[in-house]
């Protein structure tokens, strides 16, 4: 199979739906009209769906031998950004747009459906291709990698449409990709009295000071210097007035990480600390740390087939490599028991100013959309050649 021809040939196809998706975006667990879409156009092809989540959709695609089966995640839904792009095919909805490239995403999926359902006799394995909601918000891909539609199958893959990366380009590297994100909330308590008399009171907030430099520590003197990881308090809330010493006060932040280990590591000692600088301040306080998104880390064999995949659509030339990114990806729920690969698709124009993703002007160059569908269906075809030799497809 020709597949960079065949995809080239669908470039309208993608192009279109990548634009319906664009006019109607929803945020997540509200993506009804989303789901509608990719539903008829599973309609269209004959494949047949169920839906998941209450806004997902899982479409599976049978060959010859069933085995092995292959997971391809999209996920679905826009963020509460106001669209300043000024294209005709902009968002159609106050204050709601497709600002991280997830139409683009969607768009691929349902292209690479429609090509590998119209070759089904060059598939042997099966393939699930997952349209997954709230992955802003961070919890679609937890529930929906815990579904039983989801628990047979051997390896996943995704794609990012990354405008830092110029189109042509694709970074499929093994290893942490994109970071953990966990966030935590602390409350120091003290008690509080007048400002002019502190030895009456136990005043929180010098030991909320000595807290957020302490926390600082982690980072620089418990954690290996091979490793990456970031701990930000980012918001503090205390007081009522200028002269009145408060009863408490109030942390928020986040944690991005890029191994299981750190992952695991960094909370314990965060409980470690303030506990210490809190009993040598006198306070007492509460932590409530929450585990959002595992780090996405791919898979070596599955990264090996994506650049193969690569090599065979688009060419040596095509590959590169692309540094960790400190934002998160819930892809990672997917991975974090079976293996997996996240390829990160160039989605910058090459011309013109390229804003960021999560920006008000956000936009892609549509010529990665073809790159993407062509690697989605040649790493379908490469895993199965690969997969049906193992011991579980005897």
């Amino acid at each position: 199979m020709d597949v960079m021809g065949i995809a080239e040939d669908s470039w309208d196809h993608v192009v279109e739906l990548r634009r319906q998706f664009h006019r109607h975006p929803e945020t997540g667990w509200r993506e009804q009209g989303t789901q509608r879409l990719i539903e008829q156009e599973l309609d269209v092809l004959g494949i047949p769906y169920v839906e998941v989540a209450g806004t997902g959709v899982i479409a599976t695609l049978v060959g010859k031998r069933g085995l092995p089966v292959i997971g391809l995640r999209a996920d679905m839904d826009a963020l509460p950004v106001k669209e300043e792009t000024g294209l005709p095919f902009a968002s159609e909805y106050e204050n709601t747009s497709h600002a991280c490239g997830h139409d683009a995403h969607m768009a691929m999926l349902l292209t690479a459906a429609k090509i590998l359902s119209e070759h089904r006799d060059e598939l042997k394995g099966t393939v699930r291709f997952i349209f997954q909601p709230a992955e802003e918000l961070g919890g679609g891909a937890k529930r929906v990698a815990a579904l039983p539609e989801v628990q047979d199958i051997d390896t996943f893959m995704a794609i990012h449409i990354w405008s830092p990366i110029p189109v042509g380009k694709i970074s499929v590297q093994a290893g942490p990709r994109m970071s953990a994100c966990d966030v935590f909330r602390l409350t120091i308590r003290g008690d509080g009295g007048h400002a002019a008399s502190p030895e009456t009171a136990i005043d929180p907030i010098p030991c909320a000071a000595a807290v957020i430099s302490a926390l600082q520590t982690i980072v620089s003197r418990e954690i290996s210097s091979t490793e990456a990881a970031v701990v930000s308090v980012c918001t503090l809330r205390a007081g009522t007035g200028f002269n009145v010493i408060p009863d408490e006060v109030t942390l928020t932040g986040t944690v991005r990480s890029f191994s299981h280990g750190v992952h695991a590591q960094i909370p314990q000692a965060m409980e470690r600390i303030i506990g210490g600088t809190c009993d040598a301040f006198r306070t007492t306080f509460e932590l409530d740390y929450t585990e959002a998104t595992p780090p996405v880390i791919n898979d070596e064999d599955c990264s090996r087939r994506a650049e193969a995949a690569v090599r065979a659509t688009a060419g040596d030339e095509a590959l590169i490599d692309y540094p960790m990114i400190g934002v998160a990806e819930d892809f990672s729920f997917f991975t974090r028991d079976k293996p997996g690969v996240l390829a990160l698709v160039g989605g910058g124009k090459l011309e013109g100013p390229v804003y960021p993703h999560h920006h008000a002007k956000f936009d892609i160059d549509e010529r990665g959309l073809v790159m993407g569908v062509a690697l989605f269906v040649q790493y379908v075809l490469e895993t199965q050649e690969e997969m049906r030799s193992t011991a579980r497809l005897g």
